[in-house]
């Protein structure tokens, strides 16, 4: 297609998160050096910079109701009021005890949803700004005990180092170790039950984990999207939540019937790998890498 706009954020600095508002008429951008802006996106203007409490990256940016939250690799999600006169921010509990790596928001239910390069997935009261579920895979299926308070944590990691490491993992054949939580994302159609998924989560292993986030929920679906030596990077829904969109590592960029998936069906452990969406026929394709 023909390019509409060009603007830079700020020259030589790799932008790392976006997310439009609610509206969708301003587009708030994060970036390697922890800032974050707000943009009018029909005429390219910065309207704001957010003030920030460091400079590490942050990797994910999502928009409650009159709220701008962001998280990164200083472990911390942080709240913004979205109001031109009000450059105050705050800090929710800190529960994360290593780098975050994705959000989400439900919008109706008024959810927000955080993961970690550990594998935590915790879902979070914005009332309260505390954790109220913690779950993990690689721990079990069920909520588990909450992590305690990150009260003393080690200094942010710079941008050498892991970062290469976390990166090159994305496209080079995992280890086995790693439990990274790449991408999150609500199906905001669907309502909140204990059996019923709401929370899509993927990583490593092309694994894409379904979370049932009720008090009573847990993880009560999962399929693989792709080869074992795959992560999948990016997850997108329409509206209705009838179809899943996963972009991975390898290229990939593939469409999942997910209409009938895990809406009340009644799992227990055993019976969780037991349905595998099929994928929508002509709609994959391998995306040129950059």
């Amino acid at each position: 297609g023909q390019k509409q706009m060009l603007f830079t954020v700020e020259k030589g600095v790799e932008i790392t998160a976006l997310s439009f508002d609610s509206t969708g008429r301003r587009l708030i951008t994060g970036s390697r050096n922890g800032k974050v802006k707000v943009w009018n996106f029909n005429n390219g203007a910065c309207l704001r910079t957010l003030n920030t409490s460091d400079q590490v990256e942050v990797s994910s940016i999502v928009c409650p109701k009159q709220y701008i939250t962001t998280a990164g690799w200083n472990k911390k999600l942080t709240g913004y009021i979205d109001s031109y006169t009000d450059d105050t921010f705050h800090s929710f509990k800190e529960r994360h005890s290593d780098d975050i790596l994705a959000l989400a928001y439900h919008n109706s239910e008024n959810i927000l949803a955080s993961g970690s390069y550990d594998g935590d997935i915790l879902i979070w009261s914005i009332e309260f700004e505390d954790a109220v579920l913690r779950f993990n895979v690689h721990q079990g299926t069920g909520s588990l005990p909450m992590s305690k308070l990150q009260t003393n944590q080690p200094k942010p990691r710079s941008d050498d180092g892991r970062r290469k490491s976390r990166l090159e993992s994305r496209l080079e054949k995992s280890d086995g170790q790693e439990k990274a939580v790449y991408a999150l994302i609500m199906l905001e159609s669907r309502k909140v039950n204990g059996k019923t998924a709401v929370l899509l989560s993927a990583g490593v292993n092309a694994m894409i984990n379904a979370w049932s986030v009720h008090q009573r929920g847990g993880l009560v679906g999962r399929f693989t999207a792709g080869p074992s030596d795959v992560t999948i990077t990016t997850l997108a829904t329409n509206k209705n939540n009838t179809v899943l969109v996963t972009g991975d590592s390898s290229g990939y960029v593939k469409t999942w019937d997910i209409e009938h998936y895990c809406l009340e069906h009644d799992t227990n452990e055993n019976e969780v790998d037991g349905y595998r969406p099929s994928t929508m026929e002509t709609l994959i394709e391998k995306v040129q890498k950059a």
